[in-house]
């Protein structure tokens, strides 16, 4: 009986997106495993337990569900992505909820793919010619300052943590709840002998974006 061939990230990364994985990210995803650079960077897996650092999950897809978004609403005042959001292809999340993506032209040419990092799917945009691996090596060891990485992220040292996560950990629904009034909340709080300052002016809570590290690692 022939043996079934065994489908590996990388083949299943080909299935799903149409494209290789470049060389230097397929050495590095093994040589370290699931995990983060400098309780920071986490990059993301074809297959993670995690579906929010799944590199074939749906995480991707919605981030660029969110650029078009930010793109239809024509939002002229911000920069806008160095490439067709088409293109990009999100491959990791820092703690401070910064995107890194490739820009995957060619698409036959990984190894040529070069790398955008956005705060937030937002302005402003920081692209490295180069590899991911080039990158890590250059971040880590303090010879290029990434503008949207924290000023102190070296200040422990160069670092890696393996992750724990052992079980599957799908994404949930999108947050379809009203926002939340924090004027009326303050009242409330003024009611029963608290007061709450307005710091940021804004009358609604922060909402977080999908795949950000800190409760999906």
């Amino acid at each position: 009986m022939p043996s079934r061939r065994r489908t590996t990230p990388s083949r299943a990364f080909r299935r799903e997106l149409g494209a290789r994985l470049p060389r230097d990210y397929k050495e590095l995803a093994a040589a370290y495993g699931p995990g983060e650079f400098c309780d920071f960077l986490t990059l993301y897996r074809p297959g993670a337990l995690s579906e929010w650092v799944d590199l074939t999950g749906p995480v991707p897809a919605r981030l660029r569900t969110q650029l078009d978004a930010v793109r239809a609403a024509g939002a002229r005042h911000r920069e806008g992505p160095p490439c067709a959001t088409e293109d990009l292809l999100a491959m990791g999340v820092t703690g401070s909820g910064a995107y890194l993506f490739w820009m995957t032209r060619p698409r036959e040419d990984p190894e040529r793919w070069p790398i955008a990092v956005s705060e937030r799917l937002g302005a402003p945009w920081f692209t490295y010619r180069g590899s991911l691996t080039r990158l890590l090596v250059e971040v880590l060891g303090g010879t290029l300052r990434v503008p949207l990485f924290p000023a102190d992220l070296l200040s422990g040292g160069p670092s890696f943590t393996a992750s724990r996560l052992r079980g599957r950990v799908p994404v949930t629904e999108e947050d379809d709840r009203p926002p939340v009034d924090t004027g009326t909340v303050r009242a409330w709080a003024r009611a029963n002998g608290t007061d709450i300052g307005d710091a940021t002016g804004s009358s609604e809570a922060p909402r977080s974006s999908p795949g950000s590290p800190h409760r999906r690692t």
